[in-house]
Formats: C-alpha cells, sequence, structure tokens
C-alpha cells in the first residue's frame, strides 16, 4: 500500500516521504517471508550462478553497497549487460512480526468459560 502523495516527476527532489507499507501473512514465516529476504535477494545461488555474478544481490531489495555491487542482466543476443556501482534501492524503516492466531485457536480461545 503506497503512503505519500503521487510522485511527480517534474520535482524529483521535492523533499516529501513516500513509499509503500507491506503487510504478509505467512504459515511458517521462516520458510516463507524470511526465505524470501534471506535467500532470493541476497543470494546468486538461488536463481544460478551460471546466470549471475556470484556475488549478485536483487538490484531492487538487495542490500548493495556501490563498492561491490554487481547485477548482470541476460541478454537474448550476445553477452550479459553488467551493472554495477549501485546502493541499496530501498530502505526498510521499521518491521514487526506480529501473531494472528488461526481459527481454530479463536474457537478455543471463544469457548473458553
Amino acid at each position: 500500500m503506497p503512503y505519500g502523495p503521487a510522485y511527480d516527476p517534474s520535482l524529483p527532489y521535492d523533499g516529501i516521504e513516500r513509499g509503500l507499507l507491506g503487510y504478509f501473512v505467512n504459515s511458517f514465516i521462516e520458510n516463507q517471508y524470511e526465505f524470501v529476504l534471506s535467500e532470493w535477494s541476497e543470494d546468486s545461488a538461488f536463481v544460478g550462478k551460471v546466470r549471475l555474478h556470484p556475488k549478485s544481490k536483487d538490484p531492487l531489495i538487495g542490500s548493495n553497497d556501490p563498492a561491490t555491487s554487481v547485477f548482470d542482466i541476460p541478454q537474448q543476443d550476445g553477452p550479459p549487460l553488467r551493472t554495477t556501482g549501485f546502493s541499496s534501492f530501498l530502505t526498510t524503516r521499521a518491521a514487526a512480526y506480529c501473531f494472528l492466531p488461526s481459527v481454530a485457536a479463536l474457537q478455543r480461545i471463544a469457548a473458553l468459560k
């Protein structure tokens, strides 16, 4: 869900904060949300080292450092297009892990006297 006013490309540095608020519901957070953050966005082996540089991280959600960032974009005819020197695109401001009881748990709680 976006927050802040719509971005105006004619005023790229207007100082107004904008962003996205994500709400993820998982049955097993370690195998779902945390897996995507640790393995998918931070490890090139997830896609396959044959296709990506061994130090590649996701260019949008990976924790990239301009001194070491590298990402190869496959090209249909010819070698991949290599991009380097970019920083993290996203900044996480906060996170909260909240417990949401199952329907069965809510029924048991409701049945308590």
